[in-house]
């Protein structure tokens, strides 16, 4: 599972992506009084034959409208943008995604 998380805007943006690629996600429900760095946290089921799909939505997301911009951290704790990667690379390290936000604000 593949936890994203969402900022301002990115929420929806995320949802509509996702929902056109028909990629299963749902919401992760935070505990009373647990900290929450995002609005949200949206859990994407990668599967190994869906990584192509959820790196063509990443890829769609940092293109969109008003500056998007997607921050990953793989598991060697380094953050890196997502547009920096190709659509190819990104499907080859989902795996090792650590952490995923999303922030987009459209007008």
């Amino acid at each position: 599972m593949l936890e994203v998380h969402v900022f301002s805007d990115s929420f929806k943006v995320m949802a509509i992506l996702l929902n056109e690629q028909k990629i299963n996600w749902g919401l992760k429900i935070c505990n009373t009084g647990e900290k929450a760095v995002s609005s949200g946290v949206i859990e994407v089921a990668v599967t190994a034959q869906g990584t192509t799909s959820v790196a063509a939505v990443l890829k769609r997301f940092v293109t969109g409208c008003d500056a998007p911009s997607m921050m990953l951290t793989t598991k060697s704790g380094k953050p890196k943008s997502v547009s920096q990667f190709s659509e190819t690379e990104l499907k080859a390290i989902l795996s090792s995604v650590d952490w995923l936000a999303a922030i987009q604000t459209c007008s």
